[in-house]
């Protein structure tokens, strides 16, 4: 009978101690990610959002940059500047950054007196995801001005969302070639991109296969994106000999 109760507690421990393991090395189901692009100031005039009153001044800015993890951002933004307190104009901001993936909106209200013509200053803002980023959220700054217009935040999701593996590169690796002259060959390669996510990806190579290669060694640069702004390169060497 003890045997039995021993071989019992045994056990049940013998399981908690599985339970405990699998805990630590299950992958995480959060992700978060933190970014900064910067573009060049391109500000104009443009129409106030819905219910703006009629005496303040609205500046848009517009741009696109690659952000890794998030892809080609396409950045869309509204300043609205109440100039009512002239000593001290408010700022307001609101706008979307939209990649293929989704897209993260921003507002937020600047703390401290903005310019009235053209909206500069700091902007603490907030983030929201809809798209494929529904459920994303997060915490920013705009900072507009001094010739560039810099957005850097911190986004978080309850599921694995963003991507920053790059593809793997397959085939690029060193080759001996002859020459039956002294004016080089023609050399062909394949070299192939997989992503964990967008799978098959295109290669670009400079030189690229089937170009004719002189005697001597020569560098190729492989490289491949994803839509996610990861890009991975490999060089390798072309090596012909008489």
């Amino acid at each position: 009978m003890r045997r039995s109760v021993s071989a019992g507690v045994f056990v049940a421990a013998l399981v908690a101690l599985v339970l405990a393991t699998s805990a630590e090395t299950r992958p995480s189901t959060t992700s978060s990610l933190q970014f900064s692009l910067k573009l060049g100031v391109i500000l104009g005039g443009t129409d106030c959002p819905a219910g703006t009153p009629a005496a303040d001044h609205c500046v848009g800015q517009a741009g696109a940059v690659a952000v890794k993890g998030l892809g080609t951002v396409h950045v869309e933004t509204v300043h609205v500047v109440d100039p009512s307190d002239q000593a001290c104009p408010k700022g307001t901001v609101e706008g979307d950054l939209i990649t293929s993936h989704g897209t993260l909106s921003l507002t937020g209200a600047a703390p401290k007196c903005v310019n009235v013509t053209f909206g500069y200053g700091d902007y603490p803002v907030d983030i929201t995801g809809s798209g494929k980023f529904s459920g994303v959220s997060g915490t920013g700054t705009v900072a507009n001005g001094g010739g560039s217009y810099v957005v850097t935040a911190t986004v978080k999701a309850a599921a694995p969302l963003f991507d920053l593996e790059a593809p793997a590169l397959t085939g690029a690796t060193n080759r001996t070639v002859r020459s039956s002259s002294g004016h080089g060959v023609r050399v062909r390669f394949a070299v192939k991109a997989h992503d964990d996510v967008d799978t098959a990806v295109p290669v670009s190579c400079k030189p690229r296969s089937g170009s004719v290669f002189r005697v001597g060694r020569t560098h190729v640069t492989c490289s491949a994106g994803d839509s996610s702004a990861n890009v991975a390169t490999r060089t390798f060497t072309v090596t012909v000999k008489l």
